[in-house]
């Protein structure tokens, strides 16, 4: 094995089960609420998170200045103090320059990895694994793709495209590629990335967390982003020794009792729009947002409390 490959392998390892995104936490005047998000991580600490990832959707990265990408990576990492997995993110726009930098201001803060945004159009193969090879040999922590259909640049084909097998295998053979978060949307073309990338790095796969997961054991998938447990971390907990103790049934019960339920309100509304809702009802975070998001409306609130009250998650009457 190489060696200076196999001395990320601890960190591949420790990337399973639940990872829980952070979101950005505003205030009223929608500027980035530090103290806010430093609360939330502590929060997800007492659950004992194996990890913590900031990430472009549920981190607001959109919304960002880069100035507040890189106190938000900071915040994440302190406020972890090294007791989950942190990992750190990068804007969505800027050249290979622009992700070095905060690649190492992300080691130098003391995250374990990045998780890294390819910035620009799909021409081919070649110029996103240079992207990726100039970043992740600037640094010496662990390095994640976020796999998120890159734009095509060739008129008159599909207006997407997805990473392909050969181009991951290629990635993961990099010394610190110890990861992917996949959002591929596409379930063949997730399971041909599991099957090959299996022992290479760590497949994060995103969408519909403990019900996606679940269908993804037996591919050897290791570790999923989490739903309800952005809110609810005990749930995805218990539903994860369930799986580690080979105890399906019990696993599946979790989905269909917790997850679909709530799944059923949220997804209507926007994924992101209904989890700070519901993580405001339980008193994590408020659910202002930075323009153009927004909040939760008040038939949404009422909507988010009724199932929560229904899953015994919030007392009859709160946020009504």
């Amino acid at each position: 094995m190489n060696s200076s490959k196999s001395k990320y392998d601890g960190l591949r390892v420790r990337l399973c089960g639940p990872i829980y995104p952070i979101p950005a936490a505003f205030k009223d005047d929608f500027s980035l609420d530090c103290d806010g998000v430093a609360r939330y991580v502590e929060f997800l600490n007492s659950h004992n998170v194996r990890s913590v990832m900031v990430t472009a959707g549920t981190s607001r990265l959109n919304l960002l200045t880069e100035d507040e990408v890189r106190r938000l990576n900071e915040v994440v990492v302190e406020a972890n103090g090294g007791r989950a997995v942190s990992i750190a993110a990068n804007p969505m726009t800027g050249g290979v320059g622009k992700a070095v930098e905060f690649a190492k201001h992300a080691e130098a803060i003391g995250a374990d990895a990045i998780l890294l945004y390819y910035p620009e159009r799909y021409y081919n193969d070649g110029r996103v694994f240079d992207y990726f090879r100039q970043v992740a040999s600037s640094v010496k922590i662990g390095v994640l793709l976020h796999g998120i259909p890159m734009r095509n640049a060739h008129a008159g084909e599909a207006p997407t495209k997805q990473y392909s097998v050969s181009l991951c295998e290629r990635l993961a053979a990099l010394d610190n590629m110890v990861g992917m978060k996949e959002e591929s949307g596409d379930e063949g073309h997730r399971y041909k990335l599991a099957t090959h990338l299996r022992g290479k790095m760590s497949l994060i796969v995103a969408g519909a967390s403990m019900r996606m997961f679940l269908g993804c054991v037996l591919l050897g998938v290791e570790s999923y982003l989490v739903g309800v447990g952005s809110f609810k971390p005990e749930i995805e907990e218990q539903f994860y020794q369930a799986v580690r103790d080979g105890r399906y049934a019990r696993a599946l019960g979790f989905v269909t009792e917790f997850e679909e339920p709530f799944f059923d309100v949220a997804f209507p509304m926007g994924w992101h729009i209904a989890m700070k809702g519901a993580m405001e009802l339980l008193g994590l975070m408020s659910s202002v947002e930075r323009p153009p998001l927004g909040p939760p409306d008040a038939e949404q609130r009422k909507a988010l409390a009724d199932v929560m009250t229904r899953l015994g998650w919030l007392q009859p009457g709160r946020g009504n």
